[in-house]
């Protein structure tokens, strides 16, 4: 008898600076039943495991995980580890490609598996056709999963609502199931699989509503939250976020929900417990512009923590936002966004170039509108020239003037209008003059939606296997004579620290180039002069250093000038600072 019932398994790629939200909730429901549950995070496994960050991190590789032969970090898996009956894949827009090669290997590996897909990724029937082969499992999970997985678990599987299951040559849907309730009714994440070393940066996702108020024409959350908007209540969400800062020292919460603003009384009580526990962990999260959100409320979210609101703007025209069918106009984002710098709450954006109906002079009020509010902007999050993929826009394509080549593998973004006034090119134009304007302004961006479809600059599995052997050489040198040394005292020492014990690897001690640091203590590790790498030899073998320092170009020439040589001798920033 195996000593789990189900294993829930995330792959590469997703991000790292934080725990992923889903899997946790899934883990929380079957438990919460009587259900033993394996977690295996292979995202956070590999990355630290293969010292090649830019993977994780950088949107410029987002087609890596897409496109290219995933056998190197598969081959990293051993499938004897996976230990319940029933096993299931979270799926992501990144993963899903190492998760069906996964997959198949492990019916390979166990033909009796049963194995179960789920995640945001595959919702439309279109999705499971497209994406998922017959082969590599038994059945899909729609939407929401913690209902339908104990349906599962309880009564095995047997066309269970909420699924689809394979018949002959296709992908049957077997119904609908309700969404549930009361989102109280499950305990919040605690996560008890995660170790969290592996996120040095100390960072919680929470998610205290799902759905939205709102109906804008292009967004898809809606469509796979049913057009439905509930919500935790505040005692329950701020039992977890008082939680994570006791027990696992969090030090940044960010809200993953649509919109953290969509029930004013929710929001008012969750800041009044946190205030009155006097919490001081700042967290941040998606507004909406909302022209009635009192003023009151906006100052004490400030006093409670709340740090970054990240605000969906969209566009500065007025004539594109109500084609959006956003229930704001220009001129109430720009009072919303001056309420919000006013209490001193920093704000974010959210863009999106080339809507269907835009035209120049709509694009130049957009920039026209950030440039007015540069001043109180921190960053621009997301530039998007617009994906039109599952949306009330999907549906009514004609009535916007989109041409949709069904034939075009990437049309959801390539799509153009009849009249061939807003084409790709036109719209990445606009983006990159966007993007160059807000530089000028001071203003730097995250993310750009065409940067993750280009496939120009990915890197080399050769390259992958050189970055793997120098943390191979790390293991080594740790286990075997040489000592281990982390160049640097701040954060991003410590959170180097956190990493290496997390890979195993304990540090005999800190370098630090101030001598008024020399003898004193970080992590209860000594830190120590430079030069005391020269005296710390054991025969011909170096210490082996790690640099963990915004300063590493500096500490990079003074090591080699000591006859330290790179990747031999030590390594710069693993934890990307």
């Amino acid at each position: 008898m195996s000593e789990y019932d189900f294993t829930l398994i995330f792959c590469p790629r997703w991000g790292v600076m934080r725990p992923w939200t889903a899997p946790a909730y899934l883990l929380e429901a079957v438990r919460s039943k009587g259900f033993r549950a394996q977690y295996l995070d292979y995202n956070v496994r590999l990355f630290w495991e293969n010292h090649t960050p830019e993977l994780w991190t950088e949107n410029l590789q987002h087609q890596f995980w897409k496109t290219r032969d995933l056998s190197y970090f598969l081959d990293q898996i051993d499938l004897s580890e996976i230990k319940a009956p029933i096993v299931g894949f979270s799926l992501t827009e990144t993963n899903i490609l190492f998760s069906v090669d996964l997959a198949r290997r492990l019916k390979a590996h166990d033909p009796g598996k049963t194995i179960i897909f789920g995640g945001h990724r595959i919702f439309f029937h279109e999705d499971a056709e497209r994406e998922v082969p017959k082969d590599v499992c038994d059945a899909i999970v729609k939407g929401e999963g913690e209902l339908t997985l104990i349906d599962i678990l309880e009564n095995g599987l047997n066309r269970n609502l909420g699924t689809y299951t394979p018949d002959g040559d296709k992908w049957v849907f077997n119904g609908e199931r309700g969404l549930i309730r009361d989102l109280d009714t499950f305990h919040w994440p605690r996560y008890e699989d995660v170790n969290w070393n592996q996120f040095p940066m100390r960072q919680l996702g929470i998610m205290g509503s799902r759905g939205c108020i709102n109906r804008c024409a292009f967004c898809n959350d809606i469509v796979r939250a049913g057009h439905k908007f509930r919500w935790r209540s505040a005692e329950h969400v701020a039992d977890e976020m008082l939680y994570h800062k006791k027990y696992n020292d969090i030090g940044f919460m960010l809200f993953n929900d649509p919109l953290l603003n969509g029930h004013y009384p929710t929001l008012d009580r969750l800041c009044d417990i946190l205030i009155k526990n006097n919490f001081t962990t700042p967290w941040a999260g998606n507004f909406a512009v909302r022209r009635n959100m009192p003023l009151d409320l906006i100052e004490k979210a400030k006093r409670a923590g709340f740090i970054t609101a990240i605000i969906g703007l969209e566009s500065g025209s007025n004539h594109v936002l109500k084609l959006m069918k956003k229930p704001s106009t220009a001129e109430d984002s720009e009072e919303f966004i001056d309420k919000l710098h006013k209490v001193g709450i920093k704000v974010e954006l959210n863009l999106v170039i080339g809507f269907p109906g835009e035209r120049e002079d709509d694009f130049k009020d957009t920039m026209s509108l950030v440039s007015d509010l540069a001043p109180k902007i921190s960053q621009i999050v997301s530039i998007c020239t617009l994906n039109v993929d599952r949306s009330y826009l999907w549906d009514n394509l004609e009535d916007y003037n989109v041409n949709y080549d069904t034939k075009d593998s990437k049309a959801y973004i390539r799509w153009a209008t009849h009249d061939r006034t807003n084409t790709y090119e036109i719209r990445c134009d606009r983006a990159r003059r966007l993007i160059e304007h807000a530089n000028c302004l001071g203003l730097t961006h995250d993310r750009f939606d065409a940067d993750i479809e280009q496939e120009k600059h990915l890197i080399t599995i050769d390259e992958v296997k050189k970055n793997r052997e120098i943390f191979l050489k790390i293991k080594s040198a740790h286990s075997g004579a040489r000592t281990v040394y982390i160049w640097g005292t701040g954060k991003g020492g410590v959170s180097t620290f956190n990493a290496l014990d997390a890979m195993g690897i304990h540090a005999s001690g800190y370098i630090d180039n101030n001598p008024d640091k020399w003898g004193g203590t970080v992590s209860g590790l000594t830190i120590h002069s430079p030069s005391s790498l020269l005296k710390d030899q054991n025969g011909s073998n170096k210490p082996y250093v790690v640099i963990g320092s915004m300063y590493a170009g500096e500490i990079t020439k003074q090591l080699d000038e000591m006859g330290f040589q790179k990747g031999t001798d030590y390594m710069s920033n693993l934890v990307g600072i």
